[in-house]
């Protein structure tokens, strides 16, 4: 992973990830359960939210179009 810069104006971070390293995450995000108490922390809801609806789903999917070269 390289940070190639940071923007401000909302703070815009570009990452730079290889396909292996995107793929590590990948799996260990297929592996892994997310456990939290929103009452406690109800800001949780959005970040799992996040992760699981648009995170995840971007990841695979461009994981997917490298491999089939689309």
């Amino acid at each position: 992973m390289r940070i190639l810069s940071v923007r401000p104006k909302g703070i815009y971070v570009d990452i730079e990830f290889s396909v292996e390293q995107l793929q590590q995450v990948l799996d260990f995000l297929d592996h892994s359960e997310c456990k939290f108490n929103s009452e406690i922390e109800p800001e949780m809801k959005q970040a799992n939210d996040y992760v699981v609806n648009v995170f995840y789903p971007e990841i695979r999917g461009l994981l997917k179009e490298v491999k089939h070269g689309t």
